[in-house]
This record gives structure tokens, C-alpha cells and sequence, in this order.
């Protein structure tokens, strides 16, 4: 895809994460099965050695399978097209109109406790700092010209935590992981 921006944002509270990029977004044809279907993917039409993601279609899968709550709209030019699963039921919208053109994809999920937590008892307790640390060792491996945005709401506070990331490299990380204790 030739996106170059990806943002993310967390609510502690309610758990809910919202990922969006500037691609190209999912073909309208095809986003049903991409979120939907087993070994549905775009992997043939790729040529090797080019940087890349997405190519085995496995994350939309597993996200909407792993959660309450999963809505996937796709912008492509001056329309766009929305799937919703929820309860595990997907449900395909109607191709629509945009009054503004605009492309890349936008997902909107809340985590399953129920699928992802070992008891009934349990929480997921997910923080603004985990998804920052997940982000921060991305860094060190997306390609260039990628810049990653986090915007988190924190439980019990009224700010927000804003992070940026680009891409560091491998030495970098290195470099990280000898300062800490």
C-alpha cells in the first residue's frame, strides 16, 4: 500500500481502538472475504521484494474474530464501504458516497475479554503504555518513510498521551534495549 501515515487511538476505559491509515484501502469487491474468509488474500498479485503488509490477509481475520465490537471502513477515492462484525455476525454495508475525497482504511475495535482473558473473573487490562511499547519496537522495523501516530486517553486522567514513531532501525533498538536495567 502507499500509505505513509498510520494512527492509533486507545481509550482505557472503554477499550476501544481506532486504527486508520492514508492507503489505498481494501478493494469494496473483496472486503468481505478479507475480514471474513479463511486463506482470502491479495498474495499472488505481489511481486517479491517489495515492502509490504498484509499480504496473507490473517490480521483483519483474527481482530474481528477477537472482538466485541469491529468495524472496517474502506475509502477509496469519493466513496466508501463499510463491514461490521459484531457477536460474530458480519454484516456488509452499502457502497457510499464521500463528500470529500479520501483513501485508506479505518478500523474501530474493542478487544473480547471473553475470548481473551483465561476466566470469566479476569479483565483485560490493556494501557495507553502497552500499546506505546508495541509501537515503539514497530518502530525499529516499518519501512521507511512510515510515520506512526498514538493518541491514548488514560483511565482516570483528563490527558491524552500523543506519541510519534518512524522508522529507527535495528541498531537503534539495540541501542534501547543496553540502557535498560
Amino acid at each position: 500500500s502507499p500509505a505513509d501515515k498510520v494512527e492509533v487511538y486507545f481509550n482505557e476505559i472503554t477499550k476501544e481502538i481506532v486504527i486508520s491509515d492514508n492507503g489505498r484501502g481494501l478493494k469494496f469487491d473483496d472486503m468481505y472475504g478479507f475480514i471474513t474468509k479463511k486463506h482470502f488474500s491479495t498474495k499472488i498479485g505481489r511481486t517479491l521484494k517489495v515492502d509490504t503488509a498484509g499480504e496473507n490477509g490473517v490480521g483483519l481475520k483474527i481482530t474481528a474474530a477477537l472482538s466485541d465490537k469491529f468495524i472496517a471502513t474502506s475509502y477509496r477515492g469519493m466513496e466508501s464501504k463499510t463491514v461490521q462484525v459484531i457477536d460474530g455476525k458480519a454484516v456488509e454495508g452499502p457502497i457510499k458516497k464521500e463528500k470529500k475525497f479520501r483513501t485508506g482504511l479505518v478500523v474501530d475495535f474493542i478487544p473480547s475479554e471473553k475470548y481473551l482473558c483465561e476466566t470469566r473473573e479476569d479483565k483485560l487490562d490493556l494501557k495507553v503504555e502497552d500499546l506505546d511499547e508495541w509501537l515503539r519496537q514497530m518502530s525499529y522495523i516499518i519501512p521507511k518513510g512510515i510515520k506512526m501516530k498514538l493518541v491514548g486517553e488514560k483511565r482516570g486522567s483528563d490527558l491524552a498521551i500523543l506519541r510519534n514513531y518512524s522508522r529507527q532501525g535495528l541498531p537503534a533498538d539495540v541501542a534501547f534495549l543496553s540502557q535498560v536495567p
